[in-house]
Order: structure tokens, then C-alpha cells, then sequence
């Protein structure tokens, strides 16, 4: 953390506020939290319920409030809806805005406090620290936002407009390649952004009626969630390989299609093709038969004959909330004698017609054809590790085999995902990164997850926020490639 950030400017937000009481009387209040304070006591002396309209939050629209209940007993319930024959009215009119060392002023509204906040990070190069107060309806509660520094480009000298630039323009006649209604359409500026849902700004968006524009990592959630949601123009087959187990490829598969079913939709399918028995099935949530990618190879002609989709749904198993399929690896001793290169072509041709995307785990012999299958299958390489020693020599290992094969630009395009141990090693993480970056296009670090260390069914609704921004990443750079 740069010294910036450990130290950065404060900047201190307060609401002024007036009491206004049933006959249009306004009794002076300093704060908002005065207000609060002296509405309180007016329902315990009364010994009953009054309504209190707030309003005021945002200079431009005035009449934007919403009413809460303050009990006799001091609790208050937030009604957000406006009810106009509220009892009082606390009317913010203005914001206290202090600043170590300057003197405090006043402003129309938190926008402007904000934008007063960036302007001073941009001008000292050093993140500000707004404090918000009095913005929670039970009063009391602070919100902090880190206002960092947005730094301006270096000028150059301005460089001549490249052709491509030109052939941008919605008037510039269609390529040969591209249509002039596609041209046309690419020209068009990209919709504003919708209010902040998240952090701070969510907050104060939901409880003082403001539209304040979404912070760095609201903007970048969304960004991932845009990618995750581009289209695609045919099906596509991601791999995820090390020929080490133990490594986090079963869970890697798991929440990877997790996280693209629940942003992007259904119609995806986690493959356990493990020549042994895979795992996928065991973190999966189970399904009303056991049945596996065997016994869809000796129905495959029914599945794939006219009509015979609606069959699939016998050998795949639903995920719920997740929004994705899981097709089991065999789960007989003797089963994985009967995959091959070519069963594998024909369960995949199945799959490629009834889904958009199919995640593949894979199993551990770089030497069995339906390994070697699944690499010449994909169409996007994720290369899975952990931070531990061996996990990482093996995952190498499995980048020297892949090249071998003809797999290098393949790889080039591909991600690796590296997922943290409890006790995970710093000075080898960067060596993993270091070493992956020579090969593929980007990393991805999953940080340590407690509710995934045990083995037992995945719940993605138990994941650590930062688990599933970080998948949200590793999936934006998954379709991103494809």
C-alpha cells in the first residue's frame, strides 16, 4: 500500500437540518443529528408513534424524501416511502464540509462534496478520506469513502489520426468484411452509467434519494459483469488443466461455471472428464439419479436423434441457483476403459449442440487420448494451480507437455488461475505469476476460502466476497479471450 493510501487527506461531511412541526413552525437544528436527537425525545415525552418526513438530500430536487417512525421506545423504522401527512419534517438545506487545516464551508449537496473531494485528491496526488455523517435514519452511524487521485495523461504531441479511426466514423462506408448497419451501430456513444448500487455511494444513493455515479470497484464489478455478458458466436469449450490433482481444478470448473451461469445464464455444462473417477460430482449438488457420461455414450443416438433433447436432462444434474448442468465422470472402477478420443468426440458433439459453453475438468495423464482430447477441443486453456511447490512444478510441467503437442498460441490466449492456500507463500506467488505470464495471457489469484477447504458440496452463497470477485475476474478474462 502506497504511502498515500496509509495517509490519506480527511475530509468531513455533515448535514444542517431544521425541525419543522405540523403548523409550518421550523425550530433551528445544528446537525441532522441534533434534529434526530430532539425528534427522539419529542415521541418518548409523547409516549407514542410520530411520523417525520426528511427532506432536502439533494439541492436539485428538493422534494425528494422519505418518512420514518419514531417509536416510544427510541427504535425508528426506515419507511423510505414519501406520506404526507407525516407529523415533522427535518429539512437538510445544506452540507458542513471540513478540511484539516482550511476552513469549513458550506455546499447544496454530498455531489458536491464529492467532487470537491476528487478535486482536492487530483491537486495533492493523495487519496481523501470523506467521512458522511448523519445519513443512516437512526442517526449516529459514519460512512467512509476513499477518494483516490485520478491521474491526468502526460501531453504529447498529437499524432496523426490513424485509418482505422477514420473508417470508425458512422458516415464511413462499410468494409468489406463489415456491414454499414454494424458501422453504424459501433458509432453510437455507450450509455450513460446507472447510479451507484454498492459501498458508500449505494448507500447514501438508497437512503438520501441522490444518484451519485458508481465508485473504482463498483466500476470495475460492472465491467466484469459486462464482459461475462458479451455475446458469443458459437459454442465454446474451456479446458481447465494440470496434471497434478489436488490443485483446485474440480473447484476451479465448479465456480467458474457458477459464476458465468448466475451472470451470463444457462445453458452451460461442467464436464468432469476425469479418465478415473473425477470429483466433480461430489461438490456438485446431487440430482435425482447418478447417472453419468457413460451412460449418455449408450443413449447417445437417442439424445442426439430429432426430438431427443429434451432427454439430456436424465444425465446432467441442475445446479439450482447457479445456473448450470454437471455431467459426472464415470463412477465405475471399470468405466474409464471405455472413454477415449473418440467417446470423448462424441460426448462433446452432444454437448455442443445443447449448450453455449462447456467447462471441461480434466483428469491427470497428459498421455490418455481423452487428455489430449479435451486440449485439441478447447477453445480457451485455464491453467490451474496452487501456491504450493509442487502444484506449480506440475502446472509447468503441464505447460512444456501442451507446447509439445502444438499448443502454444492456444496457450498464449489462456489464462492461469492460482489459488491460495491458508498459508500461502508471498515470495512464490510472484514466482508463479512471473513464470505463468511467459505463457499466457493474464493470472488470476483466488484468495484462501475457508468455506472451500473442506471438501464437501460447494455453496457459492458461503464464498468470501472477494472469492467471487475474483472468479467474476477469471470468467471477464474467460470470455474475453473467446
Amino acid at each position: 500500500m502506497s504511502e498515500n493510501h496509509q495517509n490519506p487527506l480527511t475530509m468531513s461531511v455533515a448535514p444542517q437540518a431544521n425541525i419543522i412541526d405540523r403548523h409550518g413552525t421550523s425550530i433551528p437544528a445544528r446537525t441532522a443529528s441534533d434534529a434526530h436527537k430532539v425528534l427522539v425525545q419529542t415521541a418518548s415525552l409523547q409516549g407514542g408513534s410520530i411520523m417525520v418526513k426528511q427532506q432536502g438530500y439533494k439541492a436539485s430536487e428538493p422534494a425528494l424524501g422519505n418518512t420514518i417512525i419514531i417509536h416510544a421506545d427510541r427504535s425508528v423504522v426506515d419507511e423510505v416511502e414519501d406520506v404526507p401527512s407525516a407529523e415533522w419534517t427535518v429539512n437538510y438545506h445544506s452540507w458542513i464540509v471540513t478540511v484539516p487545516g482550511q476552513s469549513s464551508y458550506l455546499v447544496p449537496s454530498i455531489e458536491t462534496a464529492l467532487n470537491d473531494a476528487q478535486l482536492l485528491a487530483n491537486s495533492q496526488n493523495r487519496a481523501v478520506a470523506v467521512h458522511v455523517a448523519d445519513i443512516k435514519t437512526h442517526g449516529g452511524s459514519e460512512f467512509e469513502e476513499l477518494v483516490e487521485p485520478v491521474r491526468q495523461p502526460q501531453s504529447a504531441p498529437a499524432a496523426p489520426p490513424a485509418p482505422e479511426i477514420k473508417a470508425a466514423r458512422a458516415d464511413a462506408p462499410a468494409g468489406p468484411d463489415e456491414s454499414a448497419a454494424i458501422r453504424f451501430s459501433r458509432a453510437k456513444q455507450p450509455a450513460p452509467t446507472g447510479p451507484a448500487q454498492i459501498g458508500v455511494r449505494g448507500v447514501m444513493n438508497r437512503s438520501l434519494f441522490t444518484k451519485l455515479g458508481p465508485g473504482q470497484r463498483e466500476q470495475q464489478l460492472r465491467s466484469w459483469r459486462n464482459a461475462i455478458q458479451r455475446g458469443l458466436d458459437s459454442h465454446k469449450t474451456i479446458s481447465e488443466m494440470n496434471i497434478k490433482g489436488g490443485v483446485g481444478k474440480t473447484t476451479t470448473t465448479f465456480l467458474l461455471a457458477a459464476t458465468i451461469g448466475r451472470i451470463r445464464g444457462g445453458n452451460v455444462v461442467a464436464w468432469d472428464n476425469n479418465e478415473n473417477q473425477g470429483n466433480l460430482a461430489e461438490r456438485a449438488a446431487t440430482a435425482n439419479h447418478d447417472r453419468t457420461v457413460i451412460d449418455l455414450l449408450d443413449n447417445i443416438d437417442e439424445v442426439r436423434s430429432p426430438g431427443g433433447a429434451e432427454r439430456l436432462v436424465n444425465y446432467v444434474r441442475p445446479q439450482g441457483e447457479n445456473k448450470f448442468h454437471v455431467l459426472s465422470s464415470a463412477n465405475k472402477a471399470g468405466n474409464h476403459a471405455r472413454i477415449d478420443r473418440d467417446t470423448f468426440g462424441d460426448a462433446h458433439a452432444a454437448l455442443r449442440e445443447f449448450y453455449h459453453l462447456t467447462l471441461i475438468d480434466t483428469g491427470n495423464a497428459t498421455n490418455a487420448s481423452t487428455w489430449e482430447a479435451t486440449a485439441d477441443a478447447a477453445d480457451i486453456l485455464v491453467i490451474v494451480t496452487t501456491n504450493k511447490e509442487d502444484g506449480a512444478r506440475k502446472a509447468f510441467a503441464t505447460i512444456d507437455d501442451l507446447i509439445s503437442k502444438g499448443h502454444k498460441d492456444k496457450l498464449a490466449n489462456g489464462i492461469a488461475i492460482i489459488n491460495q492456500p491458508s498459508n500461502a507463500n508471498a515470495e512464490r506467488l510472484q514466482r508463479i505469476i512471473d513464470g505463468m505470464k511467459a505463457h499466457v495471457r493474464d493470472c488470476v489469484v483466488i484468495p484462501f476460502d475457508p468455506a472451500l477447504d473442506d471438501g464437501d458440496e460447494i455453496v457459492y452463497e458461503a464464498l468470501n466476497t472477494k472469492t467471487k470477485e475474483a472468479y467474476m475476474n477469471a470468467a471477464a478474462l474467460i470470455i474475453d479471450g473467446l
